[in-house]
């Protein structure tokens, strides 16, 4: 069995598939094949959602797992198998879409690692961090299109979109938020559209914020998902920038609360794995 990703995986990078992958390679002692170099023959593949838009070895990529057993691995709705690969075996995803040989992984549970040591954290402003995602507009306007001072940490690219909307935002460059999360006294959940529809599992920051002990609060509609995945949250909802400044004044009683929902994730995720892992066996 190997896992595959189409693109270079970096241990210091900030792509959630190359993450996935590595600790799919480490954890379980997997080859790791990311390049044209490391193609072997196998009879399984571990295939995660990555670009292959940037793939450089694709032709042997296909020629190496055709015919093969091939398992999806997917935390990102957005990227689908390519059509080289359709037939797969089964998915494992953080995305339930009803598909009969899908079976739920909670990948975002990676971004859980507990930051030893807080800074000082900043107070009486609004952070997002992130793309900009077209699907996400009318969240960002209701909340960084405002009064209050508001940050946002972004591509340059993305920059100039976010700029379009509200001139008075302080555009901070990219940072890897573990880098960041101790700092932030109280953080912004929100999701996209298609979540309003489907289940998907908690995003990223949602663990992201957790690792660095900060309070979130939580944009309205997220409310459904957030219980699904058994977190209530009914007490930290709001619905606008004025709400979410209001509320946060409280970040050290409502950080100290959610305090129970801190444990091991990875651990948890590492024997769902392991289980599915020994049926391919």
């Amino acid at each position: 069995m190997k896992v595959v990703h189409f693109t270079p995986c970096s241990p210091n990078t900030t792509l959630a598939s190359s993450g996935i992958a590595l600790w799919l390679a480490k954890e379980f002692k997997l080859g790791l094949i990311d390049s044209a170099e490391k193609c072997v023959k196998d009879d399984t593949y571990l295939v995660v959602n990555s670009p292959w838009a940037f793939c450089d070895f694709r032709d042997k990529a296909q020629a190496m797992i055709k015919g093969k057993r091939v398992i999806w691995v997917q935390n990102d709705f957005a990227i689908d198998i390519p059509t080289a690969f359709r037939g797969y075996d089964k998915i494992w995803t953080t995305c339930l879409l009803g598909r009969s040989n899908e079976t739920y992984m909670n990948w975002n549970q990676l971004t859980y690692i507990p930051i030893a040591g807080k800074s000082e954290r900043a107070t009486e402003r609004i952070l997002y961090y992130g793309a900009f995602r077209a699907d996400r507009r009318d969240v960002f306007e209701k909340y960084l299109k405002s009064k209050h001072a508001t940050y946002v940490s972004c591509s340059r690219k993305a920059s100039a979109k976010f700029l379009e909307m509200n001139p008075k935002i302080t555009i901070l460059s990219p940072f890897n938020p573990r880098e960041l999360m101790a700092s932030v006294h109280c953080g912004l959940y929100i999701q996209d559209k298609t979540s309003d529809k489907e289940y998907h599992s908690p995003a990223n920051r949602f663990y992201e914020y957790m690792s660095g002990e900060s309070a979130i609060l939580f944009d309205r509609p997220t409310q459904k998902t957030m219980e699904k995945a058994g977190y209530d949250v009914s007490e930290y909802l709001v619905n606008s920038a004025d709400e979410f400044m209001e509320k946060s004044k409280e970040w050290k009683k409502i950080a100290e609360a959610q305090s129970i929902w801190r444990k091991d994730y990875r651990g948890e995720l590492r024997k769902i794995v392991s289980a599915e892992i020994e049926k391919l066996a």
